[in-house]
């Protein structure tokens, strides 16, 4: 949210989606110090867990020097502190006058009149409409089910390679865990710069449709892997190195597409669903449904598979398809600078 608020508008969507890009690193960094040789092992891994203390400490150092949103302050303190707040984020030359009448006309359009209460939420078509766009966009984030492969990438891929091949490198599930962090850091900065080119709902759609396509192959390619030695699988045999090699590029592709929308747009394309004064309250509401959704896929996805195999990707597969209709004919296109006032005039049509 904060970062939309600060962001020139015409580059508000790259911007936002940093967020996931800066997340997405972080994930790679765990991956090579989780290596056995590193710190991922029983004498190393308190140290492993220490460091995003580190980055904590570091946090709250430097964000007391960060400029106050000027939407912020343009509700609660006026224009003035609005306008300074500007000047020191924007070029030396840059009309900032400019900038805060767009953003009262912004406010204006969208009616802003006082901070809604929670029941607003639900009892208010106006705040109710856009909180159902951005539940739905969020829970298509999760229930794609790309933390069911961040959490246990190592034994899925593990059990998609060659067992010929990992006896002789019991590491290269590693090793191609760290190549999947890498390809997903790789488009999701190609999202930074595709957002606000090509739209909001086209990269998220395009990105959920091939996570789809994916996970439906997957889920059969999968069904008769067993990733834990109790388990009595029933799926489809596919023998052959060709399957395996076959089920590793899916899952990377899979990968790939969700950098490309759906690790983003979510995160970006929220803080734009709600007007400046229901916009915290709105945020902070979508944001614990994200937690629920991702709590709920990462505990629920391992007893499912025990239960079910490669067969839990058809589960994912359903949810992805039912998000991708609703979408495709309820979210507005939007691209660019013209999010808000876009959304703004469109959130009617639901």
């Amino acid at each position: 949210m904060y970062l939309a608020e600060i962001a020139p508008k015409s580059i508000r969507g790259g911007v936002g989606a940093l967020f996931q890009l800066t997340l997405i690193s972080g994930v790679v960094i765990s991956f090579v110090f989780g290596f056995d040789s590193l710190l991922g092992n029983a004498k190393y891994w308190p140290c492993l867990f220490s460091v995003p203390l580190v980055f904590g400490v570091i946090q709250c150092f430097v964000l007391p020097f960060c400029v106050e949103s000027p939407r912020f302050l343009l509700t609660n303190e006026g224009r003035l502190s609005c306008e300074f707040a500007l000047r020191q984020i924007r070029p030396n030359n840059y009309d900032v006058g400019t900038e805060v009448d767009e953003i009262m006309a912004e406010n204006d359009q969208q009616g802003e009149i006082k901070s809604p209460k929670w029941s607003e939420f639900i009892f208010d078509k106006t705040l109710s409409k856009p909180l159902l766009l951005a539940v739905v966009i969020t829970v298509s984030q999760q229930f794609c089910g790309i933390n069911s492969l961040t959490v246990y990438s190592t034994p899925l891929f593990d059990a998609a390679l060659p067992q010929s091949i990992t006896a002789d490198d019991p590491e290269l599930a590693n090793y191609i865990v760290v190549g999947s962090g890498l390809v997903s850091f790789a488009f999701t900065a190609l999202s930074v710069f595709l957002v606000d080119r090509i739209g909001r709902k086209r990269s998220h759609l395009i990105g959920l449709s091939g996570m789809a396509v994916c996970m439906f192959i997957s889920a059969f390619l999968l069904s008769d892997l067993e990733i834990d030695d109790s388990q009595a699988c029933h799926g489809i045999k596919i023998s052959g190195s060709f399957a395996n090699y076959s089920l590793i590029g899916l899952l990377l592709l899979y990968i790939a597409f969700f950098g490309i929308g759906p690790a983003a747009v979510p995160w970006l394309i929220t803080p734009e669903l709600f007007n400046g004064n229901s916009r915290s309250r709105g945020v902070s509401l979508v944001t614990t449904i994200n937690w629920l959704c991702n709590f709920t896929v990462v505990f629920g996805f391992l007893p499912l598979q025990n239960l079910i195999c490669g067969w839990v990707f058809l589960i994912f597969f359903i949810l992805t398809v039912c998000c991708i209709v609703f979408l495709y004919f309820k979210l507005p296109e939007v691209r660019g600078g013209d999010a808000i006032a876009v959304i703004a005039t469109n959130i009617q049509r639901l």
